[in-house]
């Protein structure tokens, strides 16, 4: 009887589970948050002449014994003249595992270490690091070591931690952190810079610099084409010099505020007409209002000058320019070269011709170092080592399969073999790696073979990192006895041909920077803008800075158009055509073959490559990108960068532009509203999603309370009530077998 109770538990047991599931339930709080309190406490406000180390962009630095070091350069601002009264302030946070050790059958017990501090190769102190948990120390930084020590002008702050108790106790470790609110206190009074070309890009641009000054490259309200393309080759020039980071806006005169001209450097490109307020400027080459004037200069010269800005001297007026449009090109070429050559004056300039064929036609096969100009060079010191050999490729050629590198070099035999090498990297791509062994102490040739697809036209880095750690870090040889000699005789064989012609373009957004970068000087890019539209002449300019900085030329030659080019001169180039729809006539040829057309006189796109289409107010802020081959030239490529409005042709610049949104695109066809990218390919159907053209509406906002409401009862499936039938009749089939059983048995 026991038997068939527990076998009608179960039954039920079962059925009630499929009857009741389980449900979902969730806590109705909300844990709050522990706040805790910072180990600095509440901040204080920072003078001008306090800089963090947060602020040169450092978090927390840890260094960790027994050696250690830390660095950092970075530039002051051009108007600052710095005083007596500097001092550094180190947030240290010191922490010691402590060992014991004997020694003399004594048991000793230590801790601490030492830290020198070095500011522009000067050492301020060595301090003693004898304590545990923070403590905030302050170094004066006297008068004669604030004179930069970098040669790009940047100071240098080196810290370097002597641990080298860590070596002598057992079980002895050091670790100290720089905390990221330590700071530099620099005392300073406002200074007029010095207005010289000779180490241009500076001041313009300061490598490093915590309060970046911004530049307006200003052009004349009726710009030409000519001055156009000027101030576009100064711009893809200063991304070069720069690498694109340099904060640049490209304006006309009438838009240039108050606010502008007192509080940015400023870049005048174009011809006198253009700038009245150039007139009575102190100008080397003055201005009359329609041409610069100054002894022994040409009519189709250009020129190229700087004075501190009669609006605030303590910014720079440069003038890219010339009495007529061939001038000011041959102006803005010698500029974005970044070596310029001046006059009796250094602020003044006059450039006589800028010959393209400067640059070699062709170059020997097999180069050595010494050939390239590097002497047999020793790299020494704990860590990576660096050493960079540059070397030129003529514009017209590419590398052929077979090129190698014989690096002839030698090392000490103090080095830790299983911890050290040497890295090779060509263009910033590693091509090859050597293992340091005994039979490289002596002079050694290893060859390192070089994929063609890494060398460009133009100029080529090779790069060789140094690896080196001792076989003992606590040898007293730690800090003379490592090092890697790289001899002169290494030779760098090159096979170079002509290119073979490329049957069809690459056909995606994707590939960009490509072909625009095709050429080092961006000879083969040409750049279509609207007349009279100061937003995509300024949209151009960024595109123009970011592809610059892509490039590795020893100028600039880019091509500018306005509007509808003629046929022969389109067909040289792959274009870059930016702004609205209907103040381009070309976008109105190209409407057939464009991944998404415009409507005559519409700047709205009819989209095809999305699923679903929303049908929009004509003032609708959308930007796009558009790819597509050139119809007169299959082996030319066109990428249109346009916007309905002013703001959506700013977004479709970002889109290209910045990196976090450039990693969303593809396909032939985008669509940027804001931050939202969407791709499509209009020739594979294939779209990323909805319509990017959707204009939501207001969207409503959510208040987040403090309980959450439980979770609605999970619904029942329809098989549940079936499934109840079966299993209560099985029960019942099952008990009526047991009776039944039960009492054949008893009769």
């Amino acid at each position: 009887m026991k038997k068939l109770v527990l076998l009608i538990t179960f039954s039920v047991l079962m059925v009630g589970l499929v009857i009741f599931p389980s449900q979902i339930t969730y806590a109705q709080t909300v844990p709050t948050p522990t706040l805790v309190a910072p180990l600095g406490g509440t901040a204080a406000a920072l003078s001008e002449n306090e800089i963090l180390l947060s602020r040169l962009g450092f978090t927390d630095s840890v260094m960790r014994g027994p050696f250690d070091s830390f660095a950092a350069a970075f530039s002051t601002p051009v108007d600052w003249q710095l005083t007596d009264g500097a001092q550094l302030v180190l947030k240290i946070d010191a922490r010691f595992f402590r060992g014991i050790s004997e020694i003399s059958g004594q048991t000793i017990q230590g801790s601490g270490a030492t830290m020198d501090v070095t500011f522009n190769d000067k050492v301020l102190t060595t301090l003693l690091i004898d304590w545990t948990g923070e403590r905030t120390v302050t170094i004066p930084i006297p008068p004669e070591a604030l004179v930069p020590f970098l040669s790009d002008g940047r100071h240098e702050l080196f810290l370097f931690l002597d641990a080298a108790v860590d070596c002598f106790l057992d079980f002895h470790e050091t670790t100290v952190v720089i905390r990221s609110d330590s700071k530099i206190v620099l005392p300073h009074t406002q200074a007029i810079p010095l207005a010289t070309l000779s180490t241009f890009p500076r001041p313009l641009y300061l490598s490093s610099s915590f309060a970046p000054v911004p530049v307006k490259l200003v052009v004349p309200d009726t710009a030409t084409p000519e001055e156009l393309q000027a101030a576009l080759t100064v711009s893809a020039g200063l991304g070069r010099l720069t690498g694109g980071r340099i904060p640049l806006t490209l304006t006309t005169t009438s838009r240039l505020s108050n606010e502008d001209r007192l509080g940015a450097h400023m870049v005048y490109v174009g011809k006198a007409t253009g700038f009245p307020d150039l007139n009575g400027a102190n100008l080397p080459a003055p201005s009359d209002g329609s041409t610069f004037n100054t002894t022994g200069f040409q009519t189709d010269d250009g020129i190229v000058q700087v004075i501190n800005s009669p609006y605030n001297p303590q910014r720079l007026l440069y003038v890219v320019s010339g009495n007529t449009d061939t001038g000011v090109i041959k102006a803005s070429q010698a500029l974005s070269s970044g070596s310029i050559r001046t006059t009796g004056a250094a602020n003044l300039a006059i450039v006589a011709d800028v010959q393209q064929s400067i640059l070699s036609t062709s170059v020997a096969e097999n180069r050595t170092f010494k050939d390239l100009g590097y002497p047999t060079l020793t790299l020494t010191g704990l860590g990576i080592q660096s050493q960079t050999y540059q070397f030129y490729v003529p514009i017209g050629q590419v590398a052929q399969d077979g090129a190698y590198l014989d690096l002839v070099f030698s090392h000490s035999a103090l080095l830790d073999y299983e911890l050290s090498g040497l890295v090779v990297l060509v263009n910033d791509q590693t091509v090859g790696g050597i293992r340091f062994s005994d039979q490289n102490t002596a002079t050694t040739t290893t060859r390192i073979s070089i994929p063609s697809y890494v060398i460009r036209p133009g100029d080529n880095f090779i790069r060789l990192d140094a690896d080196m750690a001792p076989s003992n870090l606590c040898s007293e040889f730690v800090s003379n006895g490592l090092w890697t000699t790289v001899v002169d005789t290494s030779l760098l064989h090159l096979p170079l041909a002509a290119p073979k012609p490329e049957s069809t373009p690459v056909l995606n957004l994707t590939s960009y920077p490509s072909p625009f970068t095709s050429s080092p000087t961006l000879g083969t890019l040409g750049i279509v803008l609207p007349q009279n539209d100061p937003v995509a002449w300024n949209v151009a300019g960024k595109l123009a800075l970011d592809l610059g900085s892509r490039t590795f030329g020893n100028l600039v030659s880019l091509k500018a158009m306005y509007e509808n080019p003629p046929q022969e001169e389109r067909g040289q180039y792959d274009l870059l055509i930016v702004g609205k729809a209907s103040s381009l006539p070309i976008i109105s040829e190209l409407n057939p073959d464009l991944p998404a057309p415009f409507d005559e006189g519409s700047n709205v796109a009819t989209e095809r490559g999305f699923p679903v289409v929303y049908r929009l107010p004509a003032d609708a802020n959308l930007g796009y990108l558009q790819w597509l081959p050139a119809p007169w030239d299959k082996n030319r490529t066109i990428m249109a960068v346009l916007g309905s409005t002013d703001q959506g042709l700013e977004w479709a610049g970002d889109a290209i532009l910045k990196p976090e949104l450039r990693n969303r695109i593809g396909g032939d066809f985008v669509v940027a509203r804001e931050t939202q990218v969407l791709s499509s390919n209009s020739r594979l159907g294939i779209g990323s999603g909805l319509s990017a053209t959707l204009v939501p509406a207001e969207a409503v906002k959510a208040t987040q309370t403090t309980s959450q409401a439980a979770a609605a009862p999970v619904g029942r499936p329809l098989w549940v009530i079936p499934v109840i039938i079966a299993t209560t009749a099985l029960i019942v089939i099952i008990l009526v077998f047991v009776v039944f059983s039960r009492r054949s048995k008893s009769m």
